[in-house]
């Protein structure tokens, strides 16, 4: 019995992972002593689809002692062959009372998963890298615990 159910929850697993439109999902822990400018965490993905929408997601951890209300960040995105688009987005983290909005988490760590790009489309399949800069008035950002990125592939291109 217990043997049957073992392989039914792999196969309920198997058929989950083949189906996932997840293309990246990862993120990298940031030091103790503060994100600086210098410090560009990068993530490479793979595009073989280009006939369908892609939906971004930047996901961040910092922890209740993060000074501003907003981060403000560069995402680079680079294709193949070099070319690299930009784009400066402004994170909003707490409301003008202080309170966190969009997040999650327990304790003095909190984390959001925030949209940043919908709908984008991918001209040539491939190898892609997205760089996340810090581009706030501090040259060493403190209380950023991780960031990374997320895309998921979207609706089909009719």
């Amino acid at each position: 019995m217990k043997t049957s159910n073992f392989f039914i929850l792999l196969s309920l697993f198997l058929i989950y992972a083949c189906n996932s439109n997840t293309v990246i999902d990862q993120i990298e822990e940031l030091p103790q002593s503060g994100w600086n400018y210098e410090n560009i965490p990068a993530f490479e993905f793979e595009i073989s689809e280009t006939n369908f929408q892609y939906n971004a997601f930047l996901n961040i951890q910092i922890s209740e002692q993060f000074a501003y209300r907003n981060l403000y960040l560069v995402m680079h995105l680079r294709n193949k062959e070099g070319k690299e688009t930009t784009n400066r987005i402004n994170v909003e983290l707490s409301d003008s009372e202080g309170n966190w909005v969009k997040n999650s988490g327990s304790g003095n760590q909190k984390t959001f998963k925030i949209p940043v790009a919908e709908n984008m489309t991918f001209e040539h399949a491939g190898r892609y890298v997205i760089g996340i800069e810090q581009n706030t008035r501090d040259s060493s950002l403190l209380n950023v615990n991780h960031v990374g990125i997320e895309i998921q592939k979207g609706n089909p291109i009719f």
